[in-house]
């Protein structure tokens, strides 16, 4: 919740600090044609955008790849893999897709900072973002 200064009498300390955060607002409004066009762009490259993740050992190390419409776009299991007991084979497969989508959200949060100047939005600004907040 935004807090904001009452000037003490005969000061203007408040009012500068409420002025300025106006002004980032209305620099920010400007902005944002040109912003969307980016974040045009950028939605229409998601599905380029990728990630892998593994989890085990060699020679039984599980890969999953991801892309940045949070879909699974493949996931190798060697032989090896196969042969692991109790279980284990399920939990590798989710311990892989779960770093490969941890990856391709960090990478999706930073494309984002830099369309937005890193300015700190509101989630829910940008609906249908995939891995972001909205």
């Amino acid at each position: 919740m935004a807090r904001f200064a009452i000037p003490q009498e005969g000061t203007t300390q408040g009012l500068e600090f409420m002025f300025k955060e106006l002004g980032q607002f209305a620099s920010m409004m400007r902005a944002m044609p040109a912003m969307k066009e980016k974040l045009e762009r950028f939605q229409k490259r998601l599905p380029q955008l990728t990630a892998e993740g593994t989890a085990g050992e060699f020679p039984a190390q599980v890969t999953v790849h991801v892309n940045g419409q949070m879909e699974t776009i493949s996931c190798r299991i060697p032989d090896q893999a196969l042969m692991v007991g109790g279980g284990r084979l399920g939990e590798m497969v989710q311990a892989a897709t779960n770093i490969a989508l941890l990856r391709v959200r960090a990478q999706i949060a930073a494309e984002m900072s830099e369309i937005t100047g890193g300015m700190n939005l509101p989630p829910g600004m940008f609906p249908g973002l995939p891995g972001l907040p909205g």
